[in-house]
């Protein structure tokens, strides 16, 4: 059975997405050259963030649980500072670094030519042609690959295999023929010109500077970048020393974090150069190449699925595709427009890594920028890249899909690729930690990618269903700016909150707003605090009602369109591509749920009302626990109403699910929402269902509860959505592959005006439901607040080492504290014999220790710390006492005479000041005695280092002074 020549479909009509996996391993390779060098450069001379650390109460055998408990005692803005003004290691040193990787890549680039032609000992092609025959037999060739400028050609006679090889860039490129080819152009024709052909679409195609930047961008990081990387990480394991628990675990992400980013690297430089080739093969047949030109190995039937799946695995490492994946790709691409799982495990993991590294560069550029600004711009880069690499491609399966009979994607398996790569990124170790208090939580990683990639399948399915071909650009626009906005917000969120989440922190809004609870129902105001708190979440990043308005609304336009019933993109020649469309549901379809679920929530409301009708606040100070209450069943009623019409939307339509589902959800939360406001705004009119009121009037709720209410049920209308149509496109794939999938049908071309109306409706209620949110809007949470951290319970600690306590006791004191107890020695119980004179600068210098002790690092050490605390508080106050008191005597401060004090000394204020020094050095004296057993006992009886020790190596200290 010969092999059909023709392709099926115009590659270029949808694009290859050759350039977009280069640009995904260019940002890969400067995200990982960028991490590996901080990563090093950090573990160098990383001693001063330690010190910090130890100094601010962090126990490093347990570093991110100890992390809550700096922020519980505010400790975390002093370490920041402690941070800034010892910096470890020049943000800008990666970027000088990355600048010299991309220097050496560049200066190899633009050398590889001459080194290759030098290597190769090749031969001008006039050396081998004298009469001339074959340079005009190549002539035809590049006439016939429409090449507006022919390539040198040269010959490399000392090859033996039947080859050729293009090399240099796209202005310059020059084809090397190899001496086995030449041997065999006239014995086997078909072959020579299939082999040229091919190697002239590489420059029709204009990937040679993509292949050769590809190729040397790797060879630079893997000499200039990995190989030096992956040799400290082995020396610092062997060598390093494990003064911390955590430090093994540093020593041994290192080497993790090499064989990840190498495997990534690989990967992607791989995905590059192996897509080069199939379309390369393609295009080589539509100019002209007769198929029996290439070298095909019989094909091998494979029915063993775990041999399948081990082949396609070992697959995603070759460089060259297999040669039976290559004649198959002669008349079918679909090679080139399936489910792009690798890229989207690779655009996961880069984002990721991209994320870490934008956040680490912005704390050292702007360390007092407000961080949700920030990772709102972060998150909008990182999506930005994720929708024009991962979404770019699933767009192009999807449209690919329509085009023929293939079965189109749901998106699940490259949405879930795609969080499989967020969560590999983020489980690289850190902070000495091999996994978070709660990993469970980084499921929500898996839960966003899966969304992003079934929200954009059905997205561009829906558009490309209802523009006409020419708009295929903008079906993928429409689809994929709402789904990166989205992304965008999410990301954000993730990257402010994901840490405590992980580490297993949860805070308690009744104590963070001082409010009572309500007798008999502490239960249920704790769960509807918690479950409006957490659905919340999302609305700190002021991008996410937006971008959920954007997701609901913007594909609800597409039922306005004029429907085309055809789809006609560039074909080949007497090829007809005419798209097998799936139609839209109709509004009907839509409208059928709608009402469902509006009913559903509105009785619910009723039920509420009446039960809440049955504990009527009495007091004002149980109105707002009340309230909680209230919103959570609520909540609890609008989230049935939504369920309830995301299965019957499902039920009723099996064609893009998540998009369809999405708009019915948060359109029936709208209305539902809107009749919860109508029968509050008469609460006490119904008397079976008054709650607030007594009597019939208008009740409104407090802005800051509607401030939580309003993203809470954005977020719990997406959440509804994605939960049901991924479970209902579970099912369907299961169903799937027991029956044959029926035909889809055919959607008419004209559009009742009623549907607009009704689309209408549905825009107009996601910008009305913004706005409303933007309105309730009173600020959002501070970055830091005491009462917040108050009402939050995190991880617990171990019990702290007294090894640990010792290096808390150093750190603590070469950061300031020891300059304290210094300042204190010329003074230390001389008060009584000092001349007045002596005596004032001494209670002036015992102010300035309270005030510099109150406003650094508090005493890491607990036990400890009562003692230090009453020297500093006893200091505070007798320096005022002293000051006060020598100030009002009427004598020269020059005198020598302290008994002429005494005796003008009248009211004993002198002497009362004088009792209060003496408590202060009692109490000194108390702290210097037991600060000196804890750092005997701990080990550390080594001298006060002067100079600064690089990490890992904490240098012992002992006594602090020669104690009386």
């Amino acid at each position: 059975m010969g092999v059909d020549p023709t392709p099926r479909i115009d590659d270029g009509a949808i694009g290859t997405g050759t350039t977009m996996r280069f640009i995904l391993l260019v940002v890969l390779l400067v995200s990982a050259t960028a991490a590996m060098f901080s990563t090093v450069t950090n573990d160098l001379v990383g001693g001063m963030s330690d010190r910090c650390l130890l100094s601010a109460g962090a126990d490093l055998d347990q570093a991110r649980a100890s992390m809550f408990f700096l922020e519980v005692h505010n400790q975390s803005g002093l370490r920041q500072v402690c941070e800034d003004q010892f910096p470890d290691v020049a943000w800008w040193l990666s970027v000088v670094w990355v600048a010299v990787v991309v220097f050496v890549s560049a200066g190899l680039f633009f050398g590889s030519p001459v080194w290759k032609s030098r290597r190769r000992r090749v031969v001008q092609l006039a050396a081998v042609d004298p009469d001339g025959r074959l340079h005009r037999r190549l002539a035809g060739l590049v006439a016939a690959a429409r090449l507006t400028s022919a390539p040198r050609f040269v010959v490399d006679l000392a090859a033996g295999p039947a080859g050729a090889v293009v090399f240099g860039r796209n202005g310059r490129p020059t084809v090397c023929l190899q001496g086995g080819l030449l041997a065999e152009r006239d014995t086997d024709p078909h072959r020579f010109r299939a082999v040229v052909l091919h190697e002239l679409a590489h420059i029709r195609n204009r990937d040679v500077t993509i292949t050769y930047l590809t190729i040397t961008l790797w060879r630079v990081f893997l000499v200039f970048v990995l190989t030096p990387f992956a040799v400290y990480a082995v020396f610092a394991l062997t060598h390093g020393g494990s003064y911390w628990r955590t430090d093994l675990t540093d020593h041994t992400g290192f080497l993790i974090q090499a064989a990840f980013l190498a495997a990534l690297v690989y990967l992607a430089r791989a995905d590059v150069l192996r897509h080069r080739e199939i379309c390369a093969d393609r295009t080589a047949v539509r100019l002209g190449a007769d198929p029996r030109g290439w070298v095909i190995e019989p094909a091998e039937l494979i029915i063993n699925s775990p041999r399948r799946v081990l082949l396609s695995f070992l697959e995603l490492w070759r460089t060259h595709p297999r040669w039976q994946l290559r004649r198959d790709a002669l008349t079918d691409p679909a090679p080139l427009f399936g489910a792009p799982l690798l890229t989207s495990f690779l655009a996961g993991a880069v984002a990721r890594l991209t994320s870490a590294q934008f956040a680490s560069y912005a704390a050292a550029i702007r360390p007092s920028a407000d961080p949700v600004s920030l990772h709102e711009s972060f998150g909008l880069v990182v999506a930005a890249f994720i929708a024009g690499t991962a979404g770019i491609a699933l767009s192009r399966s999807v449209i690919y899909a329509q085009l023929t009979t293939t079965r189109i994607p749901s998106g699940f398996a490259a949405g879930l690729c795609l969080g499989i790569g967020f969560v590999a990124a983020d489980l690289l170790p850190a902070d000495g930690e091999w996994l978070p208090e709660k990993p469970w939580i980084l499921a929500l990683l898996l839960c966003s990618g899966v969304i992003f990639g079934m929200w954009s399948a059905a997205g561009t399915a829906l558009w490309i269903s209802t523009l006409p071909t020419r708009a295929v650009r903008v079906s993928t626009l429409l689809t994929l700016v709402p789904a990166g906005l989205m992304m965008a917000g999410w990301l954000a969120w993730w990257d402010i909150n994901h840490v405590w989440f992980e580490d297993g922190l949860t805070s308690h809004i009744s104590v963070y707003l001082n409010q009572a609870t309500i007798s008999g129902h502490r239960a249920e105001q704790r769960i509807a605090e918690d479950a409006v708190q957490y659905l919340y979440e999302p609305g700190m990043i002021p991008l996410f009602p937006y971008a959920a308005a954007a997701v609901w609304a913007v594909p609800a336009v597409a039922w306005t369109v004029r429907r085309h019933r055809g789809t006609q993109l560039p074909a080949a020649p007497g090829i007809d591509s005419r798209a097998r469309r799936a139609s839209a549901p109709t509004v009907r379809e839509v409208l059928r749920p709608i009402a469902i679920g509006t009913v559903t929530c509105w009785t619910g409301i009723v039920i509420v009302q009446g039960y809440m009708h049955t504990f009527q606040p009495r007091l004002p100070s149980d109105r707002e626990g009340y309230a909680w209450i209230y919103l959570g069943w609520v909540l609890v009623a609008l989230l049935a109403g939504a369920a309830a019409a995301a299965v019957a939307v499902n039920v009723y339509s099996d064609r893009f699910r998540l998009v369809t589902t999405i708009v019915v959800t948060e359109t029936v939360l709208m209305f539902g929402g809107l009749g919860f406001e109508a029968l509050s705004s008469l609460d006490g009119c119904i008397p079976p269902l008054s709650t607030f009121l007594m009597s019939c009037g208008v009740q409104l709720f407090e802005p800051r509860l509607i401030r939580f209410f309003i993203p809470a049920i954005l977020a719990a209308g997406l959440a509804v959505a994605s939960l049901v149509a991924v479970a209902a496109t579970m099912i369907d794939e299961i169903r799937t592959r027991l029956r044959r999938p029926r035909a889809p049908a055919h959607h008419g071309t004209s559009i009742n005006p009623l549907e607009r109306w009704w689309v209408a409706v549905i825009v107009t209620a996601a910008v009305v439901t913004v706005v409303a949110n933007e309105l309730a809007a009173s600020g959002t949470r501070p970055s830091y607040d005491p009462a917040f951290w108050a009402a939050t319970s995190g991880p617990t600690l171990r019990p702290i080492s007294l090894r640990t306590r010792g290096y808390q006791l150093v750190s603590w004191g070469a950061v300031g504290g020891f300059d304290l107890i210094i300042r204190f020695f010329p003074y230390e119980g001389n008060q009584r014999s000092a001349p007045l004179s002596d005596l004032l600068t001494g209670c002036r210098v015992l102010a300035h220790i309270s005030d510099d002790a109150a406003h650094s690092f508090r005493l890491p050490d607990p036990q400890l710390l009562p003692l230090w605390s009453a020297f500093i508080t006893g200091a505070a106050s007798a320096s005022k006492e002293c000051i006060d008191a020598v100030n009002s005597l009427q004598v020269p401060f020059t005198s020598e005479d302290s008994q002429q004090a005494e005796e003008i000394d009248r009211n004993g204020a002198l002497e009362h000041a004088l009792e209060s020094l003496d408590y202060v050095d009692n109490a000194f004296i108390a702290f210097g005695v037991c600060l000196n057993l804890v750092l005997f006992d701990s080990g550390l009886t080594d001298p006060v280092p002067a100079t600064r020790q690089p990490r890992h190596a904490p240098v012992p200290v002992g006594v602090v002074h020669p104690t009386r």
